[in-house]
């Protein structure tokens, strides 16, 4: 089956919405963007809203897809998610109480249930669950269970992914605060009541015109294998795509570069801990009091997610608008960009205090104005592209041009390590190719 039949069948469902989201200069629905490339992607998903606007609709919808494959958990202040995984052994156990048992079976008196092979896990209001019951749930949106000393897999066929849903903010009575680590396993964290990705007034109009009268969200008819199948396969099919050497080069200046300081003893926000963005020496005029560095879990979910999207993009016969005077080096550099929206304004990349007191609490504010469209950042990296473009072009050749680095990085400083980097990659495919040549020099050839 190709991807376009798997997206075309990933439509179905009882939420709607067909709000249009420009990312990287292509149109995407508010589908593709919260349902499909996920899915394809297999990125844990953590949508966020207010009551009553569609979250558990959403999240019925994405269960319905797996059938008997996925698994439900409701959030609450008690709830740890070995709850879904271990049972008690009965036959174990009644050889414990008779006395009966040998060490072997004593040991054996739990085991695990058949949730442990599900391909989806889904947690709904998970901040209802206080912080330190948080912290049961990093392994699970690692894809890990551990037991009885071992460490296991999640899901089958090498696929598991999680997802959640809370209400916006902490306003609500019994809701906590999410913590940021585990917000970072979430790979995709958005509010989807956000103007940005709210359903359009025709959705609406849809919504309460049709035959659905009922008040309470759908609930899913479990049906055998669901899509499981054409999901995986989808997915099979995004894990041979070749990983992008441009945005390799890119991630050290997001993962690395926006650590940088230049008043501070070790140029470094990271050596600043909790005292960032408050601490002395660092820079009111600029940004470096209001970004952190990304962590490479999260970029990974970006480059992901970006790769997902140009897929869905091919298979639906969607093409990027040029800006301006953009060339193609930029269109994926813009995707990119695009997509960390998806990915981070959740996870404590942008200071709180500036989210707050400059942007009225919207993290989405915050990013647009620190790497959004018209930012500085934005403008920055695009004038960068094509010199990134032509360097790792002359590095996949095992070459690298002094001139053309020290446009990029010409001094210590936040574009230092993907100069680093570019040079790091041109030395391996040099040692490559000499390699290569001395193995063709052994067998005669």
């Amino acid at each position: 089956m190709s991807i376009k039949d798997t997206l075309d069948k990933l439509e179905q469902g009882t939420y709607q919405n067909s709000k249009e989201v420009v990312l990287g200069g292509i149109p995407f629905t508010a589908r593709d963007v919260l349902v499909k490339a996920p899915l394809l992607t297999k990125l844990n998903m953590f949508y966020i809203g207010d009551r009553g606007e569609g979250k558990t609709q959403l999240a019925h919808d994405i269960n319905a897809y797996f059938g008997k494959n996925s698994c439900y958990a409701s959030g609450r202040p008690d709830f740890e998610p070995s709850e879904v995984f271990r049972q008690l052994n009965a036959q174990a156990l009644g050889k414990v109480l008779r006395g009966e048992a040998s060490p072997n079976e004593v040991a054996q008196i739990e085991k695990l249930t058949e949730n442990v092979s599900r391909n989806l896990f889904y947690i709904d209001e998970l901040n209802r669950c206080p912080p330190i019951t948080q912290n049961y749930f990093f392994d699970l949106m690692d894809g890990k269970i551990v037991f009885q000393g071992k460490i296991l897999p999640l899901g089958n066929r090498g696929y598991s992914i999680g997802f959640a849903s809370a209400n916006s903010g902490n306003s609500y009575n019994g809701t906590f605060e999410m913590d940021v680590a585990l917000l970072d396993r979430m790979h995709m964290a958005v509010d989807i009541t956000h103007p940005d990705f709210f359903p359009t007034a025709g959705d609406t109009f849809d919504i309460f015109s049709g035959a659905k009268k009922d008040p309470r969200a759908s609930v899913p008819v479990e049906s055998g294998e669901g899509l499981t199948d054409e999901i995986l396969e989808m997915h099979n099919q995004f894990k041979q795509r070749p990983v992008s050497p441009i945005l390799c080069a890119m991630v050290p200046y997001f993962n690395m570069g926006l650590d940088y300081l230049q008043g501070t003893t070790k140029h470094s926000k990271r050596a600043l801990k909790k005292i960032w963005p408050n601490s002395q020496g660092i820079r009111a005029d600029t940004d470096e009091n209001k970004v952190y560095p990304m962590s490479k879990r999260a970029l990974f979910g970006a480059m992901a997610l970006t790769s997902g999207l140009e897929m869905i993009a091919e298979a639906t016969g969607k093409t990027p608008q040029l800006k301006g005077n953009a060339d193609l080096s930029q269109l994926e550099l813009d995707l990119f960009l695009d997509a960390l929206k998806l990915t981070v304004p959740f996870s404590g990349i942008v200071s709180p205090q500036y989210v707050e007191s400059d942007c009225n609490g919207d993290p989405y504010v915050a990013f647009d104005n620190l790497l959004g469209e018209g930012s500085a950042r934005r403008r920055e990296i695009r004038e960068k592209a094509p010199k990134i473009y032509d360097a790792m072009l002359l590095a996949e050749r095992g070459k690298t041009n002094t001139a053309l680095l020290n446009e990029i990085s010409n001094s210590e400083g936040e574009w230092q390590p993907v100069r680093d980097a570019i040079s790091h990659y041109a030395t391996s495919t040099e040692k490559e190719g000499t390699q290569e040549q001395i193995v063709k020099k052994a067998k005669g050839k």
